[in-house]
């Protein structure tokens, strides 16, 4: 499948492919004939994909830098060129940075103006800014803003949504005003706001910001008002775009708007690939929309060349396509019930290392990674943090307050201190807590514990009652040698940290609980006490290996990607033990996360 537009005489084609069906490497093949006569532009959804196809041009012997025909970019990097070609300077900055030190303060605004109906408002902290942030993601690339009445905005939101459409609505149009009239950030506060991927503007005093991921929306609204010719677009007489599944309503509105009527096209995806439909993805709607508007050809490729024949069926059977493998290897599929400990003797020890482990989110990635630590001899090595996880942070603040006089267990305490210091049961506002977390040591952090319990802070209690009872119990207790999982037991009850309770804000997210259960086994295995977490901190810190380590992969880090031995974590023959109500997109990640195997299939299904 190859010479696709001396093949077929329409301006425009799209590959429908199944996994493993080399759609990366059609694009690769077909732009090897393009970049030598002509502008040639490939493009694809994530940085991943991107970096995937640049890889795939340089092994032809193609690198964008140094070939003035070939340009190879994200349509979000592709909208956010075009802008700065067009003079916009505006500052990008980085999502957590507005979803910490910017999203707070429109919250507040948009509650104070009232309501003329009852709903449940976002909580001030990081669990529900990043889920109201999401919120704002999906209302702008679904194009829920341009609704003709408020029942076509209900109807577009229903069931994607985390809070009220009506608030995020106007919190949406808010947050893109302060986008607009946004001063800059404050002298020395650059490193912290900026997105480190993106260059900064050329010149001072600029004003204004955008997330890279704001790009198509921003030059959409530029483009209402103004053209954009080939002097801005570089005259592209080749357009190629990978990961298509991927495309949001209003990313497609902006190829279609900047696309050269002269241009031929090529599109390739997969409707089965796409997960992210709560960031407004329609993959169904994308794809007729792009065949309606170029009368495009669709060509269909069923044959995988990734894995065996028996993983073929099974994808068969879940997707309801036929599936051929050409793989001239075989892949072995092995299911096992119960813990991690009874899947590890059907895994050769020898390609242990080669293991990637695919869950269906954060918080199972987590736990996978703790219950195989420990599951084993505590000898393997993991390309994941367990020590950066919320447990052992929490358990890192603990064991310093508690012992203020011994050295520091870690050089930097900052990033621990600052995780605990996130709990909703912390009153402190974010500059206090930085300045907590600034230099951090043992001493240092007992003597604002002791000045926060004694009389709370300048600003009022630094801690709900329940957090403030439960640290005066822990610095209470004295014996070194109590068994450290009762303790810890203790004081998540008292303080009500993991409580599930009417109160949204006491609910933690569930990453960091099952960071918790995973900590208090790990320690439980060993029977361990206060006095002996320093070393059992170095036996997790020493467990993380950046290089030669079992992988972890949530379904969306794992796509585009393929790997010998693939565990599907929490999943059996039919899908992930845990489901979300949306029948379609569980399919679509369970697809995407058994076809990254080519050699060796296992599921785990606790």
């Amino acid at each position: 499948m190859q010479n696709l537009f001396n093949h077929y005489s329409e301006r425009a084609l799209l590959v429908e492919g199944v996994a493993g069906s080399g759609k990366s490497t059609l694009i690769a093949e077909e732009a090897r004939h393009c970049v030598s006569g002509a502008p040639t532009l490939l493009m694809t959804f994530s940085r991943a994909g991107r970096d995937v196809l640049s890889a795939y041009m340089q092994k032809r012997g193609l690198v964008s830098a140094e070939q003035p025909n070939l340009t190879i970019s994200t349509i979000d990097g592709l909208a956010h060129q075009l802008l700065r070609r067009l003079g916009d300077e505006r500052y990008v900055l980085d999502r957590d940075a507005v979803v910490r030190d910017l999203l707070p303060q429109l919250v507040e605004e948009a509650c104070e103006e009232g309501f003329d109906w009852a709903f449940t408002a976002p909580q001030i902290n990081e669990e529900h800014m990043n889920a109201l942030m999401a919120d704002l993601d999906f209302f702008r690339a679904s194009r829920a803003w341009e609704a003709e009445s408020a029942d076509d905005c209900e109807f577009i939101c229903e069931g994607k949504l985390n809070f009220d459409y009506r608030f995020v609505r106007r919190v949406f149009y808010a947050y893109d005003s302060y986008r607009a009239h946004w001063p800059g950030p404050e002298a020395g506060t650059e490193s912290l706001l900026l997105d480190p991927y993106v260059a900064p503007a050329q010149r001072t005093g600029v004003f204004g910001f955008r997330l890279i991921s704001e790009a198509v929306f921003d030059l959409l609204e530029r483009l209402a008002s103004e053209a954009l010719d080939d002097r801005y677009m570089g005259g592209y007489r080749f357009v190629f775009i990978d990961e298509f599944h991927d495309t949001t309503p209003l990313q497609l509105a902006f190829l279609f708007r900047i696309l050269s009527p002269q241009a031929r096209i090529l599109a390739v995806g997969d409707r089965m690939q796409n997960i992210f439909a709560w960031r407004g993805t329609d993959t169904d709607a994308v794809f007729n929309t792009y065949v309606q508007h170029y009368s495009a050809r669709i060509i269909h490729s069923l044959q995988t060349y990734r894995f065996g024949a028996g993983l073929a069926e099974l994808a068969s059977k879940l997707t309801g396509r036929q599936l051929q493998s050409m793989a001239k290897h075989k892949t072995g599929i092995t299911t096992v019930k119960g813990p991690m400990a009874n899947l590890l003797p059907h895994i050769n020890p020898a390609r242990l290392s080669h293991l990637a482990v695919v869950c269906r989110h954060g918080a199972d990635r987590v736990s996978a990674a703790f219950e195989l630590f420990n599951s084993s001899d505590s000898s393997l090595a993991l390309a994941y943090p367990l020590v950066n996880t919320f447990a052992a942070s929490m358990l890192v603040y603990l064991y310093s307050v508690r012992f203020p006089r011994l050295a520091p267990m870690i050089k930097k305490m900052d990033e621990s201190v600052l995780q605990f210091l996130s709990l909703p049961h912390c009153l402190l506002d974010e500059q206090a807590k930085h300045e907590i977390a600034h230099k951090a040591t043992p001493g240092s952090l007992r003597m604002y514990l002791d000045l926060h319990l004694r009389g709370g802070s300048v600003r009022g209690e630094a801690f709900s009652d329940d957090m403030k009872n439960a640290l005066q119990w822990w610095l209470e207790q004295k014996d070194p040698k109590t068994g450290l999982v009762a303790e810890l037991e203790t004081f998540a009850r008292m303080s009500g940290v993991f409580s599930l309770g009417a109160s949204q804000h006491r609910v933690l997210e569930q990453t960091a609980c099952c960071s918790w259960q995973g900590l208090l086994q790990f320690l439980s295995n060993r029977q361990a006490s206060i006095e002996q977490w320093p070393a059992l901190y170095a036996r997790l810190l020493a467990s993380w290996k950046t290089r030669g380590g079992i992988r972890f992969y949530t379904v969306s880090e794992a796509k585009g990607r393929e790997f010998d031995e693939v565990l599907v974590y929490n999943a059996g023959l039919g899908g992930f033990c845990t489901r979300g109500s949306d029948d379609a997109i569980e399919r679509n990640r369970f697809y995407v996360a058994i076809t990254r195997a080519k050699k060796s299939l296992f599921l785990l299904a606790g």
